[in-house]
């Protein structure tokens, strides 16, 4: 693990061409942009600086962290400290990397998590000279077997015909792609809302040898997958839903030993409009409780009403893997119950559930609470 700690201050950061990448997401919320790429490379120090810009569009806040890819895969921290971009607002700093300590470094990424949000931006490591030892003999030899090859190679030159320029050959700029990892530079969906039945048109800007295209639900069900194509061009079929819900289209690359992964989101609308609402919204359908706030503060209260106090009854707030984080009976003259949220670092989805016995056995009710930082 690096041992990097942040030298400059944010500021205004420049965009190197061919030495990083960006990427857009779109989700029910907002946008969420950002930029990755390598800003300059202290030799004689050993410090690489990485320039890091997120434009945040959302109402959640986003957490940035920095990893070195070894020429394995492995995955290291590039960086100790999580860089955090509030809500509708746009972050730009330098993040300092010692190559040195690492005993292999093929390229670095940045990955953006938040509230439905999930994207990976990279850009390339830098390129360490290795010293040379030339000894004092071993420079002069060098020296001189060089001026003759000079004089042999003019010499040569002048009896040869002219050669014409190979105009097949692949600019500067396209031989190193070519020759790099696999990239993901930008991903739209047309429309961003849609209905069951309807079709998605899928754009995409990528680099690798295979890989695939998925239509994923918020719950990670996977409902249809195309296989990756060069022209960066697919198309998918919303599957029908009951309700409205967010969707996801992923796309994963593969090149080499390298993968890159980028997500962007639509919406899936109710095929029957929603009725305008005249009054206060009624107490929650489930009718044996109610929360007062659907989002949370990071180890605040969870106020949980009882509108109907049942048998052997008891609340849990459980986290995405059902396990447990807190509970609380619930007596039969129970009307406020009171639950602490855990700490988080980026918004997270969790569920308040009660169970309780009746006629019929034991039953269970759950609403879902949004934790934020």
């Amino acid at each position: 693990m690096s041992t990097a700690l942040a030298m400059r201050a944010p500021g205004t950061l420049c965009s190197p061409a061919g030495a990083g990448v960006g990427t857009a997401v779109q989700t029910l919320e907002g946008c969420v942009s950002a930029f990755f790429g390598l800003d300059d490379y202290d030799r004689r120090g050993g410090v690489a600086n990485y320039a890091l810009r997120v434009v945040n569009r959302t109402r959640s806040a986003l957490v940035c962290r920095t990893w070195v890819i070894a020429r394995s895969g492995d995955a290291m921290l590039a960086h100790p400290i999580l860089i955090e971009v509030a809500p509708l607002s746009t972050t730009s700093t330098h993040v300092p990397v010692w190559p040195g300590d690492f005993a292999s470094f093929e390229r670095a990424i940045a990955e953006i998590a938040g509230d439905g949000v999930h994207c990976i931006v990279e850009a390339p490591a830098p390129v360490r000279r290795k010293p040379q030892r030339i000894f004092g003999m071993l420079a002069a030899a060098s020296a001189t077997a060089g001026i003759v090859a000079l004089v042999a190679a003019t010499a040569l030159h002048s009896m040869l015909p002219p050669v014409a320029p190979n105009r097949s050959a692949l600019p500067v700029h396209a031989n190193a792609r070519a020759h790099g990892s696999a990239q993901i530079e930008s991903i739209s969906v047309n429309p961003v809302v849609a209905k069951p039945g309807e079709s998605v048109a899928v754009a995409y800007a990528a680099m690798g040898d295979g890989g695939y295209v998925q239509l994923v639900g918020s719950d990670g069900t996977i409902w249809q997958q195309r296989p990756f194509s060069r022209q960066g061009q697919t198309t998918f079929v919303i599957p029908p839903v009951s309700r409205s819900r967010e969707m996801r289209v992923l796309v994963h690359v593969t090149r080499g030993r390298t993968a890159a992964q980028s997500m962007a989101g639509l919406v899936v609308a109710d095929q029957t409009p929603t009725p305008q609402r005249a009054a206060p919204a009624a107490p929650d359908a489930n009718g044996t409780f109610e929360l007062r706030d659907a989002t949370v503060k990071s180890g605040g209260a969870i106020h949980v009403r009882i509108l109907s106090p049942r048998n052997d009854m008891r609340l849990s707030l459980t986290d995405g893997q059902s396990h447990e984080v807190a509970t609380a009976d619930v007596g039969a003259d129970a009307t406020d119950i009171t639950l602490r949220a855990p700490v988080v670092y980026v918004p997270t989805r969790y569920t308040v559930v009660a169970t309780f016995t009746d006629g019929f056995g034991q039953e269970t009710v759950i609403e879902p609470v949004t934790i934020t930082p």
